[in-house]
């Protein structure tokens, strides 16, 4: 992103609250409010496969959000077919970016088991809030002792109504996380 257009970002400085109830994070961040230039960086990234804009992305959380401490990074997984399609996983490209510089290491801790169609396809709020149930579970890989009582940041992309990070931290809480922090890239 130039210079010019960088100057065109409207960063958030203060925490998002959800209206979930129940609200499985402990906290919400996002780094800008989805307009503007960054519209049009992650919708390269997500669908012209545009791979170095999550770098950027994972630079830009870094450097212009006041994380919390937390045991591990995690990210908000694509479906295996759909990350085909694409070629990666933008939130995970993002949460390596991110912990790269964080030093705080990246961990696969979900898999996404239904194909549900883009959050961006609902536009009614409660369509969307419904949407996720069952979506994601625990990666089989990872023993339970890996996550029992951990502070956990979970990563994605774009934030609208916070329904997919609270969904994946209603997994990451019921397998034993004790806080975990959503993180994303814009607000919308």
């Amino acid at each position: 992103m130039c210079d010019r257009c960088y100057e065109k970002l409207d960063f958030l400085f203060t925490k998002i609250a959800l209206n979930l109830k129940p609200n499985y994070l402990d906290q919400l961040q996002a780094a800008v409010h989805y307009k503007g230039p960054i519209i049009s960086l992650i919708k390269e990234m997500k669908y012209l496969s545009v791979k170095a804009n999550a770098h950027w992305c994972g630079v830009m959380l870094y450097k212009n959000v006041n994380f919390p401490q937390a045991d591990m990074v995690t990210s908000i997984p694509l479906h295996p077919r759909r990350q085909r399609q694409r070629g990666f996983n933008q939130a995970t490209e993002i949460a390596l970016s991110f912990s790269q510089l964080s030093q705080i290491p990246y961990q696969s801790l979900l898999i996404r088991s239904v194909n549900n169609p883009h959050q961006a396809s609902f536009h009614l709020k409660s369509t969307r809030l419904h949407s996720l149930d069952k979506t994601f579970q625990l990666n089989k890989l990872i023993d339970l002792q890996t996550i029992k009582n951990k502070a956990i940041i979970i990563v994605d992309d774009v934030i609208t109504t916070g329904t997919t990070l609270n969904e994946a931290a209603k997994i990451l809480k019921a397998n034993g996380a004790k806080r975990v922090y959503g993180l994303a890239v814009a607000h919308d």
